[in-house]
């Protein structure tokens, strides 16, 4: 069967919040995120760090995620595969920490889904700004932030490695607007209310309008690109028409050319 555009594939993992339960298979998994590293983390009083799990991560001001999956489509039971973590270090502004998937179930989207869920969980907990720090030597590591908005900071934290990269974005930046609701850590569409022509709703129109240029002209499927590159999960025609009806975007007869006044 071939999926429409905006139909999405089941999700590589489930994502949750750790509990108890989850501990001692997420200590293991932070040790063998250490041991990839290569690095001492004697300076971030690593051990004491496990000991006391979820300590520095606890809500609500921070939270330890993990990701899980099935461990074979025929057997009964969930393995974890991945984790994540962020921690309060100064006002509106967290840290990103502990992000680690495991080797054999890269390549498949869990990056981005614990990043994804780690830092929506930083936004409803009222975190503007996200840090992390990085190694150079971790090449797919940095590009994988970078290509997710972050950029080189200052240093905030010590760390004796002398590769280390520091980076911050900016997150849930329109949690403010009526609108902001509507959408993720990232400006993307993550719900749509059921009433199409409240406020909030006419508000997130003029946003996704404001990503189209004025004085250029868009085929069809160029418009298709820029909305299914600001959603989630949602039919970028059906936003297409929408924003063509309330007049944020204009249409030729035929449907071939679209333009913002």
């Amino acid at each position: 069967m071939t999926l429409r555009r905006w139909e999405r594939p089941t999700p590589a993992a489930e994502i949750e919040v750790a509990t108890d339960a989850e501990l001692r298979q997420i200590r293991q998994m932070m040790r063998d995120y250490q041991a990839e590293l290569g690095v001492d983390l004697c300076f971030q009083d690593f051990e004491t760090e496990l000991e006391q799990l979820p300590g520095p991560y606890a809500r609500p001001d921070g939270a330890l995620l993990y990701a899980s999956r099935a461990v074979h489509p025929l057997i009964e039971g969930h393995e974890i595969v991945g984790i994540a973590a962020f921690k309060p270090i100064g006002p509106g502004v967290c840290e990103l920490k502990r992000f680690y998937v495991r080797p054999d179930c890269r390549q498949l989207g869990i990056a981005s889904l614990l990043l994804d869920a780690a830092l929506n969980r930083a936004v409803k907990s009222g975190y503007r700004e996200a840090r992390l720090d990085t190694l150079r030597r971790l090449g797919p590591a940095l590009t994988f932030y970078e290509r997710r908005g972050f950029l080189p900071c200052e240093a905030y934290v010590p760390n004796p490695e002398s590769d280390v990269v520091y980076m911050s974005r900016q997150i849930g930046i329109f949690a403010s607007e009526p609108f902001g609701k509507y959408l993720d850590w990232a400006g993307r569409i993550s719900e749509l209310p059921e009433s199409l022509s409240n406020p909030a709703t006419q508000g997130l129109w003029g946003y996704l309008a404001g990503h189209f240029e004025h004085g250029r002209n868009y085929r069809e499927s160029e418009v298709n690109a820029v909305l299914d590159s600001l959603s989630l999960d949602r039919d970028p025609a059906r936003l297409r028409r929408e924003l063509v009806d309330r007049g944020c975007l204009n249409r030729t007869p035929d449907g071939k050319q679209y333009w913002r006044d």
